[in-house]
């Protein structure tokens, strides 16, 4: 996976992810709850590669300063953000349930 390879956010979470694995397997998840897991580890995922892609087709527009460029790589980022606390509030919850 190419962009596993270049950005340095996607190897965050695929470390974090690691820990989640470790911790449920240590908790004994249900089914269930690995369900969401592996929702949230997609969602996350996804968001993060979605990001990248619109910062990359940006810098393509233009290389030069831009503040409707960088109003829209803020939101993009801003949109991982949420996603991100949204899996960490679940995971939280899940494991309050443990």
């Amino acid at each position: 996976m190419q962009a596993l390879k270049t950005e340095n956010n996607l190897r965050i979470q695929a470390l974090i992810t690691l820990i989640v694995v470790f911790v449920g397997i240590k908790q004994t998840f249900d089914w269930i709850s690995w369900c969401l897991v592996i929702l949230a580890i997609g969602m996350v995922f996804g968001a993060e590669m979605i990001n990248t892609v619109i910062e990359k087709l940006a810098d393509r527009v233009t290389v030069n300063y831009d503040p409707e460029i960088k109003l829209i790589k803020d939101m993009a980022a801003g949109a991982v953000l949420v996603v991100c606390l949204s899996v960490a509030g679940m995971g939280v919850l899940l494991l309050m349930n443990c």
